[in-house]
């Protein structure tokens, strides 16, 4: 595959991650207002959900290393699939405490991903131009 297609296919899976990563840290003050929180309790839960983020990458990213264990690609799947049951979840939740746990384990995944979807463009033997498609 030329350079130029994997850059592409890179550049689609870093739009379309940052994509869900803006829509979710967008409207989530005004989400959140709606389901009941205050604008202090807003902040506490993305901060909640960041700092779980932070320290779960690096649990992520020593399971990935493991030799037999699924790709970077596939966790960054597996993430974002969870990420988006959450986000349809919602629609269906009834309740201030259900909404806000599922709206913070949504941001947690998302911002758990981040540090894969990178690692995405710098493994494997074909890279894209990595800052092209950032």
């Amino acid at each position: 595959m030329r350079q130029s297609n994997i850059t592409v296919q890179y550049s689609l899976i870093q739009a379309f991650f940052w994509m869900a990563v803006a829509a979710a840290s967008g409207f989530a003050s005004l989400f959140l207002l709606d389901a009941g929180y205050t604008s202090a309790q807003v902040g506490m839960l993305i901060a909640a959900a960041n700092l779980l983020s932070a320290a779960v990458q690096p649990m992520v990213a020593a399971l990935a290393d493991r030799p037999g264990a699924p790709s970077a690609r596939r966790f960054v799947i597996y993430l974002s699939a969870l990420a988006a049951l959450n986000a349809v979840g919602l629609f269906f939740c009834h309740g201030k405490v259900l909404i806000g746990l599922i709206y913070g384990c949504t941001i947690t995944l998302l911002q758990t991903n981040t540090g894969l979807v990178n690692a995405m463009g710098v493994l494997g033997s074909r890279q894209p131009n990595f800052g092209i498609a950032r």
